[in-house]
């Protein structure tokens, strides 16, 4: 870069720092005006300018704004291919700035090059660590929602006189079957249960795999001083489980909670 082209991209620089806000403002949509947008987008317009004086500086800046950003876009609600065609309206606002001044001030060709070489670089490095931000928290998000689920699925509803029963609702798989495990042990221990159902009724498969988790909770209850009784095993669930070679012969089953609940004289 020779002397003069350096002093033409430090006086773009210099203009894109002075006007900033003014750019910023330019930049704005309806739902963006709020003194927190505005400042982001000023912050934006200041990383351009610093890129023109210190170029490695304003691209670490840049990283670390793209990464807040995009933590700080899942926070507030909002969608990547919105977010992704505002990202596009700066970048030529920006530019539409730029280009302006540098016609005014009658620069090279090689001026323009040169910034095309700097500020362009900028904006992907803005969107790359943006992108990245957003979607690990976005999964981030769906993990913990999935947890919560999880969490939620396994209530162990007190009946009274020592007597619980645990609705399970939807397929069993591994992860499942621990959170399910793991809540019965705690909630039994907590509710001090000398009595458990497991309903088994929204179960809509039981298979090996299944069998092999509810088997798991039933013992595992029995070891801490809590019966296990299983309700709701369907008809054809139970066809089902006899042609897979699965028994449950050992443990005490009732079709419906209602039959149980007379049987074993809870209320």
């Amino acid at each position: 870069m020779t002397q003069s082209v350096k002093q033409e991209v430090l006086q773009v620089g210099d203009m894109l720092e002075e006007n900033k806000y003014n750019i910023a403002r330019n930049m704005k949509s309806e739902e963006e005006d709020t003194a927190e947008a505005l400042e982001l987008r000023a912050e934006l317009v200041g990383f351009f300018a610093k890129a023109c004086h210190a170029y490695d500086d304003s691209l670490n800046e840049m990283t670390r704004w793209g990464q807040n950003t995009g933590h700080w876009a899942i926070e507030n609600g909002a969608e990547l291919s919105s977010v992704l065609d505002r990202v596009a309206f700066l970048r030529l606002t920006i530019w539409n700035e730029v280009e302006s001044f540098v016609i005014e001030q009658n620069f090279s060709a090689s001026t323009v090059f040169a910034l095309i070489h700097r500020l362009d670089p900028l904006m992907d490095e803005g969107i790359r660590s943006f992108t990245s931000a957003f979607i690990d928290s976005y999964k981030s998000k769906i993990q913990e929602a999935h947890d919560n689920f999880l969490v939620l699925s396994a209530p162990v509803v007190p009946l009274g006189n020592g007597t619980a029963v645990l609705p399970v609702v939807g397929n069993v798989d591994t992860e499942r079957a621990e959170i399910l495990l793991n809540t019965a042990l705690s909630e039994a221990n907590r509710q001090d249960l000398s009595q458990l159902f497991i309903d088994l009724s929204a179960v809509p498969v039981i298979d090996t795999m299944v069998a092999s988790h509810i088997f798991k909770i039933v013992e595992s209850m029995e070891l801490v001083g809590t019966h296990a009784v299983l309700v709701g095993i369907r008809p054809e669930v139970a066809q089902t489980m006899v042609n897979l070679g699965v028994r449950f012969e050992k443990m005490e089953s009732y079709s419906t909670l209602n039959q149980a609940l007379t049987r074993k004289k809870v209320y």
